[in-house]
């Protein structure tokens, strides 16, 4: 066993040693659906991205574990063909596998956009935010509660200061395990204002909606693991097998000035049940981060939700946050969570960034259920292309 450990730590160590040097070999990062420059009306690009985390576990028990891992290893291809039509392909290799971003987009013009295909329905903030615009390791156990990845299609309207999206959508893709995050087949949409847009200060509202039907009794399970894949399951509902519906409703904020930049978010989901009582699941998060080199956090207007500007190199930041997640409910009791979550990032350029996340969750699995602690650490090398 203390071999094999060895063995996947000098393999991890090799393939960020190609990693980082390969990384001053390629321009600066095109826009997601961008391909590389060109005068012909098909463009394409290669889509790479890669997290070799270094991952300390520490359970209620008090025994701690170091191992090494590859959080995600995503490849695909990206671009457009002519001015107007974009798409995306992507393809998780790491841990379940299986398809995330496959997707066209039509523009027919600056501020609308058509997407059809497998994609993050467009209700919370935090969901939205990809890896690559969060410094902290994992998203908070809140975003249990966020619909994630599915199917369908949705028309986009953006503005100066607003944005609204609506969609119809569907279970996700399903991968060779067979696995999808949500069932049944409904409405999601969700609208953001800039209330405040000046040089020095931006504060940003939003909310999102989703509605699912059930076309036969759906299977309903909610379930939040401490700092994603690597921490224990901290709090799970069982499987409710009578679910009619599923509603859930997020309210956002955030607040961005200079080198600071502050969001919330509050999220419910209400099970409509044919036999047993109605449930309502409940979370929602504080986050904060600095840019203590002098560096700016930006807003990106089309998806209306900040983001990090690294388009021009190197820059540290530190982040805290803390995060909530509430699943007993009249007859079910699947617990409740609380995370505080503290790290750092190096950006060495606008591919590449080193960060390190400590955690620490304490949960009550039911109602009855003794408090616990767990603590994980990650210290994680990304990369994207």
């Amino acid at each position: 066993m203390n071999l094999m450990r060895r063995l996947k730590t000098l393999l991890l160590a090799s393939i960020a040693g190609l990693i980082i040097p390969a990384t001053a070999a390629f321009p600066a990062t095109p826009s997601d659906d961008d391909g590389p420059p060109g005068s012909g009306r098909f463009r394409i690009r290669p889509v790479l991205r890669l997290n070799l985390d270094a991952v300390s576990v520490t359970p209620d028990d008090g025994e701690t574990t170091v191992r090494g891992s590859i959080r995600r290893l995503r490849v695909g291809v990206a671009g457009r063909v002519g001015d107007k039509l974009r798409y995306r392909v992507e393809r998780e290799l790491s841990g379940d596998g299986g398809w995330r971003n496959a997707y066209v987009a039509l523009r027919p013009h600056a501020d609308w956009e058509v997407r059809a295909g497998n994609m993050i329905a467009p209700v919370s903030l935090e969901d939205m935010q990809g890896a690559s615009d969060q410094s902290l390791a994992e998203r908070s156990v809140a975003n249990a509660l966020a619909p994630g990845f599915a199917t369908g299609i949705q028309v986009s309207q953006s503005g100066r200061r607003h944005t609204v999206t609506v969609g119809y959508f569907g279970p996700a893709l399903r991968d060779e395990d067979g696995s999808a995050t949500a069932e049944g087949y409904g409405i999601a949409g969700r609208a953001t204002r800039l209330v405040v847009d000046g040089d020095r200060w931006k504060v940003h509202a939003g909310a999102g909606f989703e509605r699912r039907s059930n076309r036969d009794d759906g299977r309903e399970r909610v379930s939040a693991r401490a700092s994603g894949p690597y921490g224990p399951v901290v709090v799970r509902t069982p499987a409710l097998s009578d679910v009619r519906s599923r509603t859930t409703v997020s309210l956002e904020g955030a607040v961005v000035r200079g080198p600071v930049a502050v969001q919330a978010q509050y999220v419910v989901t209400d099970l409509q049940r044919r036999s047993g009582r109605n449930v309502r699941y409940s979370g929602g998060y504080v986050q904060g981060s600095w840019m203590i080199d002098g560096g700016r956090y930006s807003y990106d207007r089309r998806r209306g939700m900040p983001e990090t500007d690294r388009n021009k190199g190197r820059g540290y930041e530190v982040l805290g946050r803390v995060s909530q997640v509430n699943l007993n409910s009249g007859d079910v009791t699947g617990g409740r969570a609380v995370s505080v979550e503290i790290g750092g990032a190096v950006h060495l350029n606008d591919r590449l960034s080193l960060t390190s996340t400590a955690g620490v969750t304490r949960y009550r699995p039911g109602r009855s259920g003794a408090e616990q602690t767990g603590t994980v650490w990650v210290t994680r090398l990304s990369a994207r292309f």
